[in-house]
């Protein structure tokens, strides 16, 4: 039998890490297992144990059972470096990250926990792929990764129900319409159906830690596909070009609309200042219903040179600007003048190793009508946010 080395009551270790995973699964699912629950939860089924365990954040779970042989909270160490990995927000196509954190990203909900009490090594081999297990461990952190794009860690997002009770965080409908439309004929031979829609929805802060609310969600009609949304090309995105003139056709406004440097609901162009420094913009548009268009964020100095190509251009020209939003380096601002807007196209480019490739993935355009460029202008302009 390998042998086990028992370390000291709640010794943590120097540079090491820890990990946990999580399913979140619904009072039912539960029930059935012998646990009562009145909301969903997130739970890990651990050996020897008859009832699953339930965790929350900043608090501390307790084994039911824990000896020199088995028992005990199982959980993975690791480093640092694991913990950026974790932190670095993009999808599984852009991902290079060891398969450590992978295999997190895979399985949709992680947290960071802390040891407390006695805990016991366990043999690294192919048949024990956790590395530890303990008395007890306190939750410091729950990370959620997109169980469809490995997108994340999201600060909110869906919750679905693949079936059988399991939720799974996504990160939009909007990045999986597919999924929750009728599959073709063909696709239902594939073994394809369509999926019901979300009816929760998740938020990850620090004040909260993981909550869970109800919402309603529907599919619109005009609800562009990641297939109609995604670009691939040999060295740059040429057929952005398309999805700009899209943009212009579908969400150019008819007049101007409101502007406001602060985030409220009335204004159909907000534009936000980031906490902390150096200053960072969040300027969004939206339609004359209320519903979000798009985003783009950055530093003034970034954001002020795609308003004043809007302010000088002339209707028909174009150009493409490169922009800075953390954490991604390699993002791109595809800008088309109109008569009456200026349309703001971001791709985030990145290299699919796979394919061996370059591809781009572009969220929904920014729509900013002529009328709205000069006070935009004004709120831009790198000079109000310099340091005295």
């Amino acid at each position: 039998m390998a042998a086990v080395e028992k370390q000291r009551p709640k010794e943590i270790r120097q540079g090491e890490m820890y990990f946990k995973k999580f399913d979140l699964v619904t009072p039912k699912y539960a029930l059935e297992h012998g646990l009562t629950i009145s909301k969903p939860a997130l739970i890990s089924k651990e050996p020897y144990s008859s009832v699953p365990l339930v965790y929350r954040v900043g608090e501390v779970t307790r084994a039911t059972n824990l000896n020199r042989r088995q028992g005990g909270i199982r959980y993975d160490v690791g480093r640092a470096q694991h913990v950026e990995e974790l932190r670095e927000y993009e999808g599984t196509d852009g991902s290079q990250h060891s398969g450590f954190t992978g295999d997190f990203k895979l399985h949709g909900l992680v947290a960071l926990v802390e040891p407390v009490g006695t805990t016991f090594n366990t043999p690294r081999d192919e048949y024990y792929p956790w590395h530890r297990r303990g008395e007890a461990i306190k939750v410091n952190e729950v990370m959620a990764f997109c169980s469809g794009c490995r997108l994340g860690p999201l600060e909110e997002g869906l919750l679905l129900n693949w079936g059988q009770d399991y939720l799974k965080p996504i990160c939009s409908i909007d990045n999986h319409p597919d999924d929750f439309r009728e599959p073709s004929a063909e696709r239902v031979k594939q073994g394809y159906h369509q999926l019901p829609l979300p009816q929760l929805k998740f938020t990850i802060n620090p004040e909260t830690g993981f909550t869970i609310a109800e919402t309603q969600i529907e599919l619109g009609a005009d609800t562009l596909s990641p297939k109609e949304r995604l670009v691939v090309s040999d060295s740059e995105p040429k057929g952005v070009w398309e999805l700009v003139e899209k943009a212009r056709e579908m969400f150019a406004p008819e007049a101007a609309r409101p502007v406001a440097p602060l985030a409220i609901s009335q204004a159909c162009v907000t534009l936000v200042r980031q906490s902390g420094y150096p200053v960072e913009l969040s300027l969004s548009t939206y339609s004359n219903e209320g519903k979000q268009i798009g985003e783009i964020g950055g530093y003034p100095d970034s954001l002020a040179p795609i308003i004043n190509f809007g302010i000088s251009a002339s209707p028909g020209e174009k150009t493409t600007l490169k922009g800075a939003r953390f954490p991604v380096h390699n993002l791109y601002y595809f800008l088309l003048k109109t008569d009456t807007t200026l349309v703001i196209q971001p791709a985030e480019m990145y290299y699919d190793y796979q394919a061996k490739d370059w591809k781009a993935k572009t969220p929904y355009p920014v729509v900013l009508h002529q009328d709205e460029l000069p006070q935009l202008a004004r709120f831009v302009d790198p000079q109000n946010f310099q340091s005295s």
